[in-house]
């Protein structure tokens, strides 16, 4: 009798098992998915911060341009566009106001309301400096505004790289940086942006409707 028979094991059969190649094979499909799946959520990661990059862009614009557009659409302005002293009793309080100069800062008289309880007439004023846009802003009890020091103060934009101003008027047809007409407000301004390393779309905002 022999050893295989005694040991009931037939001489016929076989050990299954995985060859060497087939390991590596084996082991080299799961670090091509393993890269592939860490590679795609990378990739989703990098996605996902670059659209919120764009929604919180896209949300400055919005909440930026709308405020500039309803407060230079509130500009305090008189019949036919023209300034004017105010009624005598008031000190001149009720009169219009524009000033800009060499393209960087624009100063208006407009009205406004700042949250739920509080409006009326407002100087504001928008300027760059230190590589930022600054909103100020101070309540209109004259003709013409004060001392802009220790004045209430946001900031519109941040990483601002250029900025550029200019107002158009039908009188000439012509956009200009400077508007010191003691006669007239202009009827357009537009602001050019460019922040963050992208320009913005320029904001062209009418000036009292």
């Amino acid at each position: 009798m022999s050893l295989f028979k005694l040991s009931g094991v037939s001489e016929d059969s076989s050990q299954e098992g995985f060859t060497l190649v087939e390991v590596l094979i084996a082991v080299t499909l799961m670090t091509l998915i393993l890269s592939a799946t860490v590679s795609a959520l990378r990739t989703f990661g990098n996605t996902q911060s670059s659209l919120e990059r764009v929604i919180t862009r896209v949300d400055e614009i919005r909440a930026v341009s709308t405020f500039l557009r309803n407060a230079f659409a509130a500009t305090v302005i008189t019949e036919m566009g023209t300034m004017t002293l105010g009624p005598a009793d008031t000190g001149g309080q009720d009169g219009a106001y524009f000033s800009m100069k060499d393209g960087s800062e624009v100063r208006w008289r407009s009205t406004a309301k700042f949250g739920e309880d509080y409006g009326g007439s407002y100087f504001f004023r928008v300027y760059a400096a230190d590589d930022q846009l600054f909103l100020q802003w101070q309540l209109a009890d004259a003709r013409t505004p004060g001392s802009w020091q220790d004045k209430s103060v946001r900031v519109l934009v941040e990483n601002l790289e250029s900025f550029r101003l200019s107002c158009w008027s039908r009188i000439d047809g012509k956009w200009r940086s400077v508007w010191s007409s003691s006669g007239s407000i202009p009827d357009k301004v537009k602001f050019e942006i460019r922040s963050s390393q992208r320009y913005w779309p320029d904001l062209i905002m009418r000036v009292s409707g």
